[in-house]
């Protein structure tokens, strides 16, 4: 490890963010502290956090999932902040579910996935676009989605799979790669739906085991066999949750943008009639715009409630 990648990796420690924590509570005893794994995850919880709890919240931004285990570690391990109300929210990333008794783990990679699937969709379509469901372009704008993000999923699938695989050595060897991902092969993904609303992304530069690794230099090396398992895994997959999270709403939203422009013209080709939308759909503000579109797991209420029930929380 380099002195940067040291330092950043110091900058970004349980410890920080313990720090952080130390000094808001000075400023603010009583209200909810959340520990998330980056800036964005806010943008997601903070509506649902104060909707169900009714509480303020203090965001604090750990840099990393296992930045926020070790605060949690840190914290639970001190008495003088057992009456403290204290939250921690981890994304699944490639992992099984992971368990931990004060920690939540969102079922799905990332807080993305639960922006970009068709059930957000169908909100979407309803609340943004005025359309019914039994309005007949509101099923050609859903059997469009479906069948090009069905689509979608069958290009991105050796991706997916070669960065799981990645995520395996680092969980079993103790490998500590930043990949630098939207860095290193973001640039694919930055058109991905044409005007027509068909699928045009090009992968073909990294679509084979030894093309990607070759973006990846400093990555431990893949084998055929590793990489063929994890795409019979993926097989079985529910892929809108187990799919990384930016692929999918850069996806997400290329389609909304795509839909908006072919669906709001005086004469569209593809739908019947013109509708009307005035949301834009842009990825750098997604997170923010179509927030109360994403979905809320079942068990994400639990934890909230759990919270609100816990003795801490009267404080």
């Amino acid at each position: 490890m380099d002195l940067v990648d040291k330092m950043r990796e110091e900058a970004t420690s349980g410890h920080v963010a313990y720090t952080e924590f130390i000094l808001k509570l000075k400023k603010r005893p009583n209200c909810l502290f959340c520990f998330f794994e980056g800036k964005d995850d806010s943008k997601y919880y903070g509506i649902r956090i104060e909707s169900i709890t009714k509480k303020e919240f203090e965001a604090i931004d750990c840099g990393g999932k296992e930045n926020v285990i070790a605060a949690e570690r840190l914290i639970s391990s001190k008495k003088e902040y057992k009456n403290i109300s204290l939250s921690y929210f981890i994304d699944q990333d490639y992992d099984e579910h992971i368990k931990f008794k004060n920690i939540y783990c969102l079922p799905s990679y990332s807080i993305e996935n639960q922006y970009s699937n068709r059930i957000a969709f169908q909100k979407i379509l309803k609340q943004e676009f005025s359309l019914k469901e039994d309005d007949e372009d509101f099923q050609k704008a859903y059997d469009l989605f479906e069948s090009r993000q069905s689509d979608y999923h069958n290009k991105t699938c050796l991706v997916n799979a070669w960065l799981a695989c990645q995520n395996d050595k680092r969980t079993n060897l103790g490998v500590k790669t930043h990949l630098q991902i939207d860095a290193t092969i973001g640039n694919f993904f930055s058109s991905i739906i044409n005007q027509d609303l068909q699928l045009s992304i090009d992968l073909s530069e990294i679509n084979t085991l030894d093309k990607i690794q070759s973006f990846f230099p400093n990555a431990p090396i893949i084998t055929k066999n590793e990489l063929n398992k994890k795409l019979d895994e993926f097989k079985v997959k529910n892929k809108e949750l187990s799919n990384r999270g930016k692929f999918e709403l850069r996806f997400f939203v290329n389609f909304l943008e795509r839909l908006k422009s072919e669906i709001c013209k005086k004469q569209p080709l593809l739908f019947n009639k013109k509708h009307k939308c005035s949301l834009r759909f842009e990825y750098s503000s997604a997170l923010t715009n179509l927030s109360i579109y994403a979905n809320t797991p079942e068990c994400l209420h639990q934890y909230l409630k759990g919270l609100i029930n816990s003795p801490a929380f009267a404080g």
